[in-house]
Order: structure tokens, then C-alpha cells, then sequence
């Protein structure tokens, strides 16, 4: 069949019923940013899906930027390249003005890189651990002994500092996900520069999110830049400064001041990447 045909309802509408809610404009961060601190020169990457060609992006310390798409889309893909936890197939990966391509993560963790995956249980704490030895775990330089009167001490003020509903001898997986969240920020150290996160708030009640985009917020004003995947659209123009936009192979680089939630939706279903500037 050819020609045009007209959709059975406006497009707003039909990017509401799509995410399950109307989307609206909110405070988006206004404080300046620093120096660059992430680059990425003509990256290529590739896993058995399909392959990001050519991608060339500039990060800034304090800058948040938002990766958007369908599941799937390549945004886990080039999180995980940014960690070292991938390797690129071309191109070079700079942080600062260290040449970082093809180091492994733990050499990412030295410049101040940390990942975060979606899975808080699966990937990112120890089940059947408490919270006391999780931050024993992150001693950088542990003595022979373990000093567990110094490492309540500190788990005792990162549960304060970070509202976590738990005590230094809780299980990990007897709290609820928004006080996993919440541990698993407490856990990042005090230098990082870049943060990469997986849906940070999935699944979290509303006074979890507020709290953990405070959190990342005040991170980003200490020079932290911030990178972050989710499904949410008001959550994506929010809080982000800039939006990748993942489709079919493709990304389309969004000033989040320019678009609309009903553009970003129209984007995310592959609709306008040739037009916009």
C-alpha cells in the first residue's frame, strides 16, 4: 500500500499511551560545567545484536547525560565500553587526557570510572552479606586484620549520611530496593568522576527517586559527570543536561532544552533522526 495514511489519534496521545503518562517539562540542572573529562573519538562497537558505528562525544565534569531507546538498543552496550568492561572495536576512549581504549575496568576504577548495573542483587551487592561487610569489601587498602569496631563505625555513618533503613548487621537482601540503591551509592568512593548507571530508579517509590536523584545531583555539583539509562521519560528531561537517543544501530545526541517529551517519545520509536539538527 502507498501513500500517507494519519494516525487514529495525535501523537501526543499516542506517546502517553505508550509510557503511561503525559509528559511534562521539569527543572533540569543549571549549574556550570567544568572541564572535559570523558571523550570519544569515532568509537565503534559491537556485541551479537548489533553494532554503534562511529560515535564521537564530549562529557564535561558535572554534566548528566541521559541514554534513552527500547530495550536493547545499544545503551547498555556503550555504558559498558565507557567502564572498559567492553572492548571497542575502533576508535579511542579519553579520560582527561589519558588514553584509556582498550584498558581493563580496574584500571577505569583507578581514574575515578564506576559502574553500576540494574541489578542490585545479581550484579552490584553480595547476598547473604551485611551492610557492615560490604564496606569492609571496599577498603582500596586493607590491612592483614579487618578493624570490625572501625568498619561499624563507618557503616554506621554511611546508613545515617544515606537514610538507609537497615542496621550495619542487616542483610543485604532484607531491605527494601530503594535502601539497596541507597547502600549502593554509600558504597561509591568520594573521588569518583564518573558515574555510570543502569536504571537507577527502577522500581523505587517516589520518595526513593527524589532521594537518589538528590543524591546523584549533588555529585554532579561536586564535578562528578553522570551517565545513566532509563525507560522514564520525564525522568530523562528532568534531570539531564543531554539525551542519547539509541535506535536500530543508530544515536541521536538531544539538547534537552530543544525537545519535548513527545519528540523524545517520537525519537525512541526511530522518528525523526535525519531532521533534527
Amino acid at each position: 500500500m502507498t501513500g500517507k495514511c494519519d494516525l487514529p489519534c495525535p501523537t501526543e496521545r499516542l506517546v502517553e499511551m505508550m509510557f503511561g503518562q503525559k509528559i511534562t517539562f521539569g527543572k533540569r540542572p543549571s549549574f556550570p560545567l567544568g572541564n572535559k573529562i570523558l571523550e570519544l573519538n569515532h568509537l565503534t562497537l559491537r556485541d551479537w545484536r548489533l553494532e554503534l558505528k562511529d560515535l564521537n562525544l564530549q562529557i564535561h565534569e558535572g554534566e548528566i547525560i541521559g541514554l534513552a531507546g527500547l530495550e536493547g538498543s545499544g545503551q547498555q552496550l556503550f555504558l559498558k565500553a565507557c567502564a572498559g568492561l567492553i572492548r571497542p572495536k575502533s576508535g579511542h576512549i579519553h579520560i582527561g587526557n589519558r588514553e584509556m581504549t582498550g584498558q581493563p575496568y580496574s584500571r577505569y576504577l583507578k581514574e575515578g570510572v564506576i559502574y553500576i548495573s540494574a541489578g542490585r542483587l545479581e550484579e552490584g551487592l553480595i547476598p547473604g552479606m551485611n551492610l557492615m561487610e560490604h564496606f569492609a569489601l571496599m577498603d582500596r587498602h586493607p590491612p592483614f586484620w579487618v578493624n570490625w569496631s572501625k568498619v561499624k563505625e563507618i557503616a554506621s555513618q554511611r546508613i545515617h549520611e544515606y537514610k538507609i533503613r537497615g542496621q550495619p548487621f542487616s542483610l543485604v537482601e532484607e531491605l527494601s530496593g530503594g535502601n539497596q540503591q541507597r547502600m549502593l551509592l554509600s558504597l561509591l568512593p568520594r573521588h569518583s568522576k564518573i558515574l555510570l548507571l543502569e536504571h537507577p530508579t527502577r522500581g523505587l517509590d517516589l520518595e526513593s527517586t527524589n532521594y537518589i536523584w538528590q543524591i546523584l545531583s549533588n555529585r554532579s555539583q561536586e564535578g562528578a559527570a553522570i551517565l545513566y539509562i532509563s525507560s522514564e521519560l520525564d525522568e530523562l528531561l528532568n534531570h539531564s543536561h543531554r539525551i542519547l537517543v539509541f535506535f536500530n544501530g543508530r544515536v541521536q545526541i538531544l539538547k534537552t532544552h530543544l525537545v519535548t517529551g513527545t519528540q523524545l517519545g517520537e525519537f525512541i520509536g526511530g522518528k525523526g533522526f535525519e531532521s533534527y539538527p
